[in-house]
């Protein structure tokens, strides 16, 4: 026998729920009755004892009332005849206000009651339409109480009002329930009634004055219903401040700030970018850095306090918790009235370039959503930190206002700078960030209509470097006999904005005595060298064809990582290096552990010009791993190193005694340059490490990660040092140079600065300052430029140049 058939499903039934039963049905017929008798019946039950009450008590205010009536009508009658033997004017008796005051109570009373049974209505209603609402969508068995506690709860979850709301209510009820019940039991007037509830919630000791039996235990009751009041109302407030203290703690309350710069994101570069841009406003006298990463405030901020270097300078450093791709959140830390936001790359754990470029790239899209299609206007410029600089189109299409920094390719190209010049990172150390000398560039009316080599001798205090034409962009170097066009602004080399400004004539006149002919004799003609690369960074391919255009013919370059020769060739041709097209280099892969010594043995490191230790592209996210492998391969190659050291001093010393020196056996040597003629230089991602590695001899050193950041607290604070820094640190156009002394200068010759200044124009180059052969300091910007000083074999000069 076949089962019957389900029946169909109701008409209106969501989701075919096969004729789903109302949620409050069983209430409507079972419960709802019940419940309704009872509130009924309690009412009744309450009125008939109020109204037994109010009869008794009304029947001995009768009977009091009477008599007093008769004592009064006595005195009236005593008082009548005084007065009309003064001949004054009779006095009503004063019960008009005693009306009034009862009839001002009871309207009071009839407020609350009609406010209370509105607001009972409106809570019913919507507890019905709930009801209803459910008992057409389901068949669970629920009671009304249960409704009303589910809406009560949702009140007080969304609502921040809804506590003191709470408590006003329950202390309005209790001062005119308690009020009119006072006044039944003492027979005073509602209004007097109504305050002294108020006095009894307020006083825990008024109610000790009442003598009345049946009058002070209502005084008594409203008294510790007072005191729970009270206890309540010290909680919400406790609450709510502590929530508020929490919320600051936290980091969610709104910046109300304009001109600062915000830094959005968190990595190793905060705390340099911080330290920068704090020495940057310290002239000004302070400002306002303000800091958002997805991290914890506190541990933010405590990070920022114990960070060693770092001191305010009056710059005030606020720190919020928020989401910096969030646009509510940028709207809290007041981005579109920053004068610089700096979006940082993610190098948290497990986030690959692309996935931190990404990032960045939906950051500075939510920036830029924060202008409404062009209803509000960005105050400042981006300054966006990128990792892989196949990204920087992308940005470029979303904002004009971006300023990209790809910091990968920036320290590729100080390492490949360093590794051509040997203390080269040096110089651009001093010259990067804003602790020493750095760029300003500025417009100067009065210099209008002179030639570019007379500028330098209008500055005391700085060196002109080139010039920014009006909606151009800077050239450096510019022609010797280039004048200075209105709308022109100076780049120069100062140590502050407010340090230099042109005199009313040139301080110094060139001599005419110039061995112009010696000077444009000398050749710098680039050498073939040997070099070393030891490990592999994510951009080798990059600064291998940026190294192909800075050497001369014939050199070659050895490749030493622990990554198989077919492996990294194919992400050298991935990276868009194609070795054929190398037209100065030849490349030459070796495979073996660069922290290893058997390994590092089996290369003739005494052979080469140079050795550059990378950080490894697999640990560039974890800074102590990657520098201690920096420093172990330091290490183990200065060893290696100095068993053959004895031998090539040697060697060295014999071939300047035959006159067979070669151009390399007087290049000079910063560190110990006599007793290492091979050059070591290491990447250095951690500025702390800076530290450990004078113990391993090293000859230059690039803090990569410091670096960068000094770079970008620079185009924060000034977008178009940018363009000054991508041409210095490329092989197109000018250049930072360490030149010899003697190519400007005889042996043992005295001259002042301004008189090399002068040589160096001869061959389009210009002077930023020198290095001593018995010092390690390098001198930029000589703040006396006037002095006279004695230049010998083995001085440098430190020079901008287009080779």
């Amino acid at each position: 026998m076949q089962p019957s058939p389900s029946p169909p499903p109701e008409a209106g039934s969501r989701n075919g729920g096969g004729g789903m039963k109302a949620i409050m049905k069983s209430i409507g017929s079972k419960y709802t009755s019940s419940f309704l008798i009872g509130v009924f019946s309690f009412l009744i039950v309450v009125a008939c004892v109020m109204l037994s009450i109010v009869n008794s008590h009304l029947r001995n205010q009768i009977a009091s009332l009477q008599a007093q009536n008769a004592e009064l009508l006595l005195k009236n009658d005593f008082l009548k005849e005084q007065f009309k033997k003064a001949d004054r004017e009779v006095p009503a008796l004063a019960t008009e206000q005693v009306e009034e005051d009862s009839y001002a109570g009871l309207l009071g009373l009839l407020a609350f009651l009609c406010a209370t049974g509105y607001a009972v209505y409106v809570i019913a209603m919507e507890v019905y339409q709930a009801r209803q609402k459910v008992e057409r969508c389901s068949s669970l068995n629920i009671c009304v109480m249960d409704v009303l506690m589910y809406r009560i709860d949702y009140w007080f979850s969304v609502s921040p009002m809804s506590k003191p709301i709470a408590l006003l209510v329950v202390t309005m009820a209790l001062i005119c329930v308690g009020g009119f019940i006072y006044s039944v039991c003492s027979g005073e007037s509602v209004a007097a009634s109504v305050w002294a509830s108020w006095v009894f919630i307020s006083d825990t000791g008024a109610h000790s004055d009442e003598s009345r039996p049946l009058a002070r235990f209502v005084a008594l009751v409203v008294t510790i219903g007072g005191m729970l009041v009270f206890g309540i109302m010290v909680g919400i407030v406790s609450d709510t401040i502590g929530e508020k203290v929490e919320s600051l703690k936290k980091g969610k309350s709104k910046v109300i700030e304009v001109d600062h710069t915000l830094i959005l994101g968190w990595s190793d570069k905060v705390i340099p970018i911080i330290r920068e841009i704090a020495i940057a406003n310290e002239s000004e006298g302070g400002g306002v850095i303000v800091v958002m990463a997805d991290r914890d405030k506190e541990a933010m901020e405590l990070e920022i306090m114990e960070s060693e270097g770092v001191c305010p300078r009056g710059t005030q450093i606020v720190v919020r918790s928020g989401n910096p791709i969030v646009s509510a959140e940028l709207v809290k830390v007041s981005a579109l009235t920053a004068k610089s936001i700096i979006i940082l790359a993610d190098r948290s754990e497990g986030t690959d370039a692309d996935q931190s470029d990404a990032r960045a790239l939906r950051c500075v899209m939510s920036v830029k959503g924060l202008t409404q299609d062009g209803q509000y206007e960005l105050r400042g410029h981006m300054v966006v930190e990128l990792l892989d600089v196949d990204n920087r189109e992308l940005v470029t299409l979303v904002s004009e206002k971006a300023v990209i920094v790809v910091s990968h390719d920036v320290v590729g190209r100080l390492i490949l700078q360093s590794t051509l010049q040997p203390g080269l990172a040096l110089v651009l150390e001093s010259l990067l960030g804003f602790d020493g000398c750095e760029f300003y560039i500025k417009e100067w009316p009065s210099i209008v209509g002179l030639p570019f080599e007379q500028v330098h001798y209008y500055f005391p205090d700085a060196i002109p470097v080139g010039v920014m034409p009006r909606g151009g962009v800077p050239i450096l170097n510019p022609e010797p006999k280039r004048l200075i066009a209105e709308g022109d602004q100076l780049i120069v080399i100062a140590e502050d904005n407010d340090t230099y400004a042109p005199t009313e004539t040139a301080q110094h006149t060139p001599a005419s005595n110039i061995p112009i002919e010696k000077i444009l004799s000398v050749s710098v003609a680039r050498q073939p060298k040997k070099m070393l690369f030891v490990g592999f960074r994510r951009d080798l391919d990059d600064i291998i064809m940026e190294l192909d255009n800075c050497v001369g013919p014939g050199t070659e370059l050895t490749l030493f990582n622990s990554m198989e020769v077919m492996e990294r060739e194919q992400l050298l041709r991935e990276g868009g290096l194609n070795v054929d097209e190398l037209e100065n280099l030849t490349l030459t892969h070796v495979v073996g552990n660069p922290v290893l010594r058997r390994h590092l043995e089996q290369v003739p490191i005494h052979a080469f010009n140079s050795v550059t230790i990378l950080a490894e592209e697999k640990y560039e996210n974890d800074m102590s791993t990657a520098d201690s492998r920096s420093l172990a391969s330091l290490l183990l190659i200065r060893d290696i190193q100095a068993k053959a050291m004895e031998r090539m001093e040697l060697e060295r010393t014999e071939r300047v005694e035959r006159g067979e020196a070669t151009e390399d056996d007087h290049q000079p040597h910063w560190i110990d340059g006599k007793k290492n003629p091979m050059m070591l230089i290491s990447e250095i991602l951690d500025s702390r490490t800076k530290t450990l590695v004078s113990v391993a001899n090293v000859s230059d050193y690039v803090a990569s990660n410091e670096l960068v950041s000094k770079v970008i607290a620079m185009i924060s604070e000034q977008w178009e040092v940018n363009l000054i820094l991508s041409e210095l640190l490329t092989a197109e156009g000018n250049e930072t140079y360490l030149r010899d002394a003697l190519i400007f200068v005889e042996d043992g010759e005295e001259l002042c600065f301004w008189d090399i200044t002068s040589r160096c124009n001869i061959r389009r180059e210009i002077c930023i300052g020198y290095k001593k052969k018995d010092s390690e300091e390098v001198v930029l910007n000589p703040p006396d430029k006037k002095e006279i000083i004695k230049w010998v074999r083995g001085d440098i000069f430190v020079t901008i140049a287009d080779n």
